[in-house]
């Protein structure tokens, strides 16, 4: 039962740690924890072509942009040192407008969020990386990062939409669903 389901897991865990400090010659796990600052989730955007994998964004909370930015740096500049490639191979680039450029990198392991929150985050691939203020964003592919990141530039988000937050405000204090 319980038992063969959590040595399974375990096995597949370390598994994915194995093949994690291979890739990167070092310890990611405690790398990407000490990052966190104590949320995380998913967006699913409405997929205009792809599956809903290709169009699930991982979202972190970093206790700190620069530092987050920094921490991963290291982690593709380990990688590409050992896969002899040069760093600015992992780096494109998204122009917003004329003023605007925003940097998007290859990540080299595309399972990280479910290495570090488990199965839930199975289907999630972590194959492209940026940031939008200090929220670390991972998704499958550079267009769906490109669309998250203008539609909060632009301030397209649903906090900013009138009639959620008109229904946000006639929701009860008292209740448990926010």
């Amino acid at each position: 039962g319980r038992y063969l389901q959590y040595t399974i897991q375990k096995a597949k865990h370390d598994k994915m740690t194995n093949d994690l400090n291979t890739i990167f010659s070092g310890k990611v796990e405690k790398t990407m924890y000490s990052l966190i600052d104590n949320e995380v989730g998913l967006i699913y955007l409405n997929p205009t072509s792809g599956t809903v994998e290709d169009n699930t964004i991982l979202v972190i909370k970093t206790t700190s942009q620069r530092l987050a930015k920094e921490e991963l740096m290291n982690l593709l500049q380990q990688h590409a040192t050992t896969h002899n490639n040069n760093i600015e191979s992992y780096l494109s680039s998204f122009q917003m407008d004329e003023g605007t450029t925003i940097p998007i990198y290859a990540f080299p392991y595309d399972r990280l969020g479910e290495y570090l929150f488990g199965p839930l985050f199975s289907k999630i691939a972590t194959s492209y990386f940026s940031f939008v203020d200090n929220y670390l964003i991972m998704a499958s592919n550079q267009k769906v990062l490109t669309n998250i990141i203008a539609t909060n530039i632009r301030q397209q988000t649903i906090d900013k939409d009138l009639e959620f937050q008109d229904m946000k405000d006639n929701l009860s204090e008292s209740g448990n669903l926010y």
